[in-house]
């Protein structure tokens, strides 16, 4: 069943106070003028009252201010709606209808019999019969109100994202600057939740953060990437914090965004060129490095091998004398993507450099299975290579060293995988060998 507001001044309001006499004739008409007023529709609180403080008429708006509900204040005394010990507005209202002057845009603080203090500001309307005072209207608007509008505005204009979200994270408000960031017609993110924008891994780690700030209620600032409605992808920096009810108790999430997709995107760039090779864009020095590691920290967990694969091409310097550098540089190209399509998901290619490669096998579960990886390499090598025109050959010698028999360390590992390469050289090249601890 749905909400709906109380028709005030109908069924069981029908004995409401009314003045007799001239009075009312005189209210009447001013009120018929002014019904607009009192539609239960107008958000300003407007109440009439006589000379002696008797609330003749009062919008929906006006009960809601004074009572916190929509039951009839009509005929009541709007001094009991007020605490004796803060401002009371009787005072002003005898003075605006003995002085027949209107007064408007007065800030007034409230303090009301319920407990409640109100900002509010005030617009007291006399009405006279002659030059007798004879009723008041009053129109109060909550002084927040033209904050709010204030903030409104200010979010309106601002570049910057600003959305409230509720506790399950869907979208309750917005401003024009997030429907540009996420790209949604305003229409479709009402209650859209935040998963329906970002991906499941990213959202993951979204709802850890914004757990926390529930149970902390301290706020966060991080990077955020997000999904468009074309699939887009952009970086957001987001500052979200906490939003209470008048109790204290979280009812929900608001935040800033800012969208850096161009800063992220040269950093993301810049990243990327410090840890890849860029003439066959494979992983450098530095990158096998950080995986070896942490292969090798996952090994030491589970007990299972890591081998690390040291390649040289045994006449490239020919090729790259003969046939140029640049045929040279297509030929390391080549050499990448062969290596690249004859290996496993987890393992890793990378160029050391010049005509040296490296495969890192993570999660290694006996010597045959590396010693079978070693022997497909070398024969996707030995395949012919077609490089300007030209058809060649140019094999590889592999050295091969195993965590945890030949070494701990990432270092270790791969000066024993290259001094086991040049063993396999001595012996001809073309072929593999393995590093023997020595004794």
């Amino acid at each position: 069943m749905s909400w709906k507001r109380p028709d005030i001044s109908t069924e069981g309001h029908r004995s409401y106070w009314r003045p007799k006499g001239h009075l009312w004739r005189q209210i009447r008409l001013s009120m018929a003028l002014s019904s607009r007023l009192f539609d239960p529709e107008n958000p300003t609180a407007v109440w009439c009252t006589d000379v002696n403080h008797r609330i003749v008429k009062a919008n929906a708006a006006a009960s809601f201010l004074l009572t916190g509900t929509y039951r009839s204040i009509d005929g009541s005394d709007v001094g009991k709606f007020f605490g004796r010990e803060g401002f009371f507005p009787e005072v002003k209202d005898e003075e605006v209808i003995s002085t027949g002057k209107p007064e408007y845009h007065n800030v007034e603080r409230w303090d009301l019999a319920d407990r409640r203090i109100l900002d509010v500001e005030v617009d007291r309307i006399p009405l006279s019969e002659g030059k007798r005072g004879v009723a008041l209207v009053v129109m109060v608007r909550p002084v927040a109100s033209w904050r709010e509008q204030r903030y409104r505005t200010i979010l309106e204009e601002i570049k910057d994202g600003y959305f409230e979200v509720d506790l399950a994270g869907n979208l309750t408000f917005f401003n024009p600057a997030l429907v540009e960031i996420l790209g949604y017609p305003a229409e479709e993110m009402y209650g859209l939740n935040d998963r329906e924008y970002t991906d499941p891994q990213n959202a993951k780690a979204l709802y850890e953060r914004f757990n926390q700030v529930y149970r902390t209620g301290n706020p966060f600032s991080a990077e955020w990437e997000i999904i468009r409605k074309d699939g887009s992808r952009r970086y957001l920096d987001a500052t979200v914090s906490l939003m209470r009810d008048d109790m204290g108790n979280p009812i929900g999430f608001r935040g800033i965004v800012r969208d850096i997709t161009p800063r992220k995107t040269m950093e993301l760039q810049l990243h990327y060129m410090a840890h890849h090779d860029i003439l066959t864009n494979l992983p450098n020095r530095s990158l096998v490095m950080d995986r070896l590691t942490q292969a090798l920290s996952e090994a030491s967990d589970t007990g299972v091998m890591v081998a690390v694969l040291f390649i040289d091409l045994d006449r490239f310097k020919y090729i790259n004398d003969t046939l140029g550098h640049s045929a040279g540089d297509q030929l390391l190209q080549s050499v990448a993507k062969r290596l690249q399509a004859g290996l496993r998901t987890p393992d890793l290619v990378a160029r050391m450099g010049g005509d040296e490669f490296i495969v890192v096998l993570p999660h290694v579960t006996s010597m045959d299975k590396v010693l079978q990886i070693a022997q497909r390499v070398i024969l996707r090598l030995q395949q012919p290579w077609s490089v300007t025109g030209k058809v060649f050959r140019c094999p590889a010698s592999i050295g091969i060293a195993v965590y945890p028999d030949d070494g701990a360390s990432p270092e270790t590992l791969l000066k024993h995988a290259d001094i086991a390469m040049y063993r396999a050289k001595a012996k001809g090249g073309n072929g593999y060998a393995l590093y023997r601890s020595p004794e």
